[in-house]
């Protein structure tokens, strides 16, 4: 244990660790065990409000720092409001609360770490979820000995001294040095998947083989050894891609990122991503690898939403990652002049600013025909030509302009509601070039096209729209 939390851990002796303990056998044999070897310890306890109980707990574990000669620190929330709030699971709620009151306990102590009861039962359970869910190597790794949660805080690391410790040994510590231990009823309720995978899955798995747990365990610790390796290579290409970075965005250099190996690649916009939006639990690996393989074939232009509130974009020589907010200080967003507006015909180039042209192409068709539309490219519209009130013809929108986006089969919205909807940047929204008819939307350019211009089995004549950026 003491090497534990002086190699692994990188804990100094004689300063002080914040323990989270909740009463049970794990995080009480935690701080114990850390107090015996002479650390300064600090008791943190937070009262989730989920259980009856819930106020025994917080007495209890008041009553061991007292008998021990320990500082107490506790709080209470209301998991279950909180989790209705923000839309949380009332797990993730928990951890959520849980975690920013211990950390704020840790910054106001200046204490070196926050220290957490996580064993290698945990590790197991971690890893088996993870590979459930479809996790790669970032999450089959499970958890690390020392890291940080920089949504909670950036510079006091979140340490777990009881990774290579079993369950059943810390409560043999409790026994052994006179401890009673808080046992939680809901750990026993498999309507969690924790739960299920601890009372269910595991022994499933030990009756095919008695060692599974130990040889899970060393998976994940074997693979968290092949992930610190990628993890160096992964940041020394991520230097090498990245052009320049601010407020809210990274751009990458689009050569030298598509010429990596997919792999290296798609972890390189992962640790972009991480940057970007400190928290992503819920983050799609898969996303990002479908988004990459995108970027290698993609026009300038094209863009897509990441998950975690990021937009992927493509300009010439270059790739953005940022968030829905950002805005670039040199962004060669299409725009038009205020005051001009500029006939559409076919077949037609029309110059817009910053580089930016609307391609117009018609096609004519047999009622029976069909057409490979494009409808991922939102720099593409295909329009029902014969549907129009009038030309074409790209301007600005009026203030107070209404657009009834394909998909709504009634009724209109604020086109400015429609730019906040879909995190067009404010200084961005203005000189947006519009397509109209009459005085009718048609397409927004690298948004929606109109409901009622849309392609349908009478179509007879098309209006192909594209717009793209430095045509050759």
């Amino acid at each position: 244990m003491e090497r534990t939390c002086q190699k692994d851990c990188g804990l100094e002796p004689g300063r002080q660790v914040v323990v989270g303990v909740s009463g049970g056998a794990d995080s009480l044999a935690l701080a114990d065990c850390l107090a015996v070897l002479g650390y300064p310890v600090l008791v943190a306890h937070f009262n989730h409000c989920l259980r009856k109980e819930s106020s025994h707990d917080q007495a209890f574990v008041q009553a061991y720092a007292r008998s021990r000669g320990l500082v107490f620190k506790s709080a209470s929330g209301d998991v279950a409001a909180f989790a209705g709030e923000h839309g949380l699971s009332i797990e993730e709620a928990a951890r959520q609360m849980r975690y920013a009151f211990l950390f704020q306990i840790a910054r106001e102590q200046a204490a070196q770490a926050l220290a957490v009861g996580h064993t290698a039962d945990d590790q197991v359970e971690t890893v088996l979820m993870h590979l459930l869910r479809g996790a790669g190597l970032d999450g089959l790794k499970g958890m690390t000995q020392r890291g940080f949660l920089e949504c909670f805080d950036p510079d006091i690391p979140l340490v777990r001294p009881l990774l290579g410790v079993w369950r059943a040994e810390t409560e043999t510590w409790c026994r052994s040095h006179g401890l009673d231990y808080r046992v939680d009823a809901t750990n026993a309720d498999t309507a969690y998947a924790r739960n299920r995978l601890r009372h269910e899955i595991i022994p499933m798995l030990e009756d095919y083989n008695p060692q599974a747990r130990a040889h899970i365990h060393r998976l994940a610790h074997h693979l968290a050894g092949d992930q610190r390796l990628l993890v160096g290579l992964s940041e020394e290409a991520y230097r090498t891609c990245l052009q320049s970075q601010g407020e809210g965005y990274l751009v990458f250099d689009r050569k030298r990122l598509v010429t990596l190996d997919p792999a290296l690649g798609a972890r390189v916009l992962r640790l972009a991503a991480f940057k970007l939006v400190k928290d992503l639990r819920d983050f799609d690996a898969d996303a990002v690898d479908r988004a990459l393989i995108a970027v290698l074939q993609a026009p300038d232009g094209w863009q897509t939403d990441l998950p975690g509130g990021l937009r992927l974009q493509v300009t010439t020589g270059q790739i953005c990652l940022m968030t829905w907010e950002a805005d670039l200080p040199e962004q060669d967003w299409p725009q038009i002049e205020e005051g001009i507006s500029l006939e559409i015909r076919q077949p037609e180039k029309v110059a817009l600013e910053n580089g930016w042209w609307l391609l117009v192409d018609a096609v004519n068709l047999e009622v029976s025909c069909t057409m490979p539309f494009d409808h991922v490219d939102r720099n593409q519209a295909w329009i029902d030509a014969d549907s129009l009130p009038g030309g074409l013809v790209i301007r600005r929108a009026m203030p107070g302009q209404r657009f009834t986006p394909l998909g709504m089969t009634a009724g209109s919205q604020k086109l400015s509601d429609f730019w906040v909807n879909v995190h067009l940047p404010q200084r961005a929204r203005a000189g947006w070039p519009v397509v109209f008819s009459g005085k009718d939307v048609v397409w927004l350019p690298g948004f929606r096209l109109a409901h009622a211009f849309r392609i349908t089995a009478m179509t007879k004549t098309i209006f192909h729209l594209r717009l793209i950026q430095h045509p050759e």
